[in-house]
């Protein structure tokens, strides 16, 4: 199994990459979700972990849900309850907020992967 992590902070992409080997899967980075989006994976994925400062756009989720149903797990910072229902509502499965708790993360991800077993990464479309 494979996840993709979009992580600016080198840090963080290191604890996070910890957290997705100790769920079962190896790791490839990606430099951001527009280009992701623009460009397909190079590789099938069995789940997207996008690591922002800021709250990405709804409008950027529903594009990502839009193509693909692979499992996307959102970390950000302190937002508001509105904000965080809102990225639900737009396709992310799972919206974490700082500070978090690795050993949690891991039986997160996990479970999600258990449910999203053997969902692909891009749909074909047609005239493609």
């Amino acid at each position: 199994m494979h996840a993709l992590l979009m992580a600016q902070e080198p840090d963080e992409a290191g604890v996070l990459t910890v957290v997705l080997q100790r769920a079962g899967l190896a790791v490839s980075r990606a430099g951001s979700l527009e280009r992701v989006l623009q460009t397909g994976p190079e590789h099938p994925v069995d789940l997207v972990m996008l690591v922002s400062s800021r709250h990405p756009p709804p409008a950027q989720i529903r594009r990502f849900r839009a193509q693909t149903q692979v499992p996307l797990v959102l970390i950000v910072g302190l937002i508001e309850e509105e904000i965080h229902a809102e990225l639900l509502e737009a396709g992310a499965d799972m919206v974490v907020v700082r500070p978090y708790s690795a050993r949690l993360l891991i039986a997160q991800v996990r479970a999600l992967l258990r449910r999203a077993a053997g969902v692909p990464f891009f749909h074909h479309r047609q005239g493609r």
